[in-house]
This record gives C-alpha cells, sequence and structure tokens, in this order.
C-alpha cells in the first residue's frame, strides 16, 4: 500500500463478501433507517455503473464518425483498446475502459438479475435522487469541496 494512505483504507469488500458478513453477524440491513449521503451528491455521477455513464455525466457526446471518443467494455476489448491506443492513438481524446461491461455487470456482483433490469434499476434510482436534489445546497456543497486536492499518481 502507498505510505500517503496507510491507514486510509482498512478493506474492499465485495457484494458476495458483504452478503456473507451479514449472514453472520445478527444485523438486519433491511431494518436500518434510510439515510442520504453526505453532500455533495453525486448527481449525475449516479450513471457511472453504466457503460457509457461516465460520458453522459461528463456531457460529452460520443460522435462515431469522430473517433476521438471510445469506450471498450469486456475484458477482451479492453486489453485490445488500450493495446491498439499506445500503439497508435490517433485522434482519441478520451479512452473509456471497463474491464467489465460497466458496475451493474461486475464481477462482484452475485444476483443473478438481467443487465437490462440492473440498468433500470440504476436509472430509476438517479431519476428519484435527481427529482429530491435540492439544487442550491448541492451548489453550496460543491464550492465548498472545490478546492480539494483529489488527485492521485500512479
Amino acid at each position: 500500500m502507498a505510505p500517503e494512505i496507510a491507514g486510509d483504507v482498512d478493506a474492499a469488500l465485495t457484494f458476495p463478501e458483504l452478503r456473507a458478513l451479514l449472514a453472520k453477524r445478527p444485523a438486519d440491513p433491511a431494518r436500518a433507517a434510510a439515510a442520504p449521503f453526505d453532500g455533495p451528491r453525486g448527481g449525475l455521477g449516479g450513471l457511472f455503473p453504466i457503460s457509457r455513464g461516465l460520458l453522459q455525466a461528463a456531457g460529452l457526446q460520443e460522435d462515431l464518425l469522430r473517433g476521438d471518443l471510445i469506450v471498450a467494455d469486456g475484458r477482451a476489448n479492453f486489453w485490445a483498446a488500450i493495446r491498439q491506443f499506445r500503439n497508435d492513438p490517433g485522434d482519441v481524446r478520451l479512452l473509456e475502459v471497463l474491464s467489465c461491461h460497466g458496475c451493474v455487470m461486475g464481477p462482484g456482483y452475485s444476483q443473478e438479475r438481467p443487465v437490462l433490469e440492473r440498468r433500470q434499476r440504476v436509472r430509476q434510482t438517479l431519476q428519484q435522487e435527481l427529482a429530491r436534489l435540492d439544487r442550491r445546497a448541492h451548489r453550496d456543497d460543491l464550492q465548498r469541496c472545490a478546492g480539494l486536492d483529489l488527485s492521485r499518481r500512479f
């Protein structure tokens, strides 16, 4: 682990690991009171779990004729896109590569629901979230956090 973040990250859990942990503990997540996340809220960032969600959240239009934005998902396409980009980036400005087919189809997801149903649930949840969003408070939260340096180099 990088020394700059030592102690900041204790563990990363997949959904199957979380379900196994909850099965061993006398906790019932269904009885827990729902509470919103602290601000700033994610807004259109809630589209990230869906392939091409990053593009929409960033206000980018994929134009297949220009070819400057490339989205490659799935393990085979992921590596092929990286290899091709390394050898000849061409006019590509953004290469969005996802090892999975969006987080809704990620390797740690264990429930047997079709991808379209998963996408639909993300979309519906985000629509509800955006309908409840206090835009003034959201803008204030974004301004309060604007100076945070969240950059990371590898």
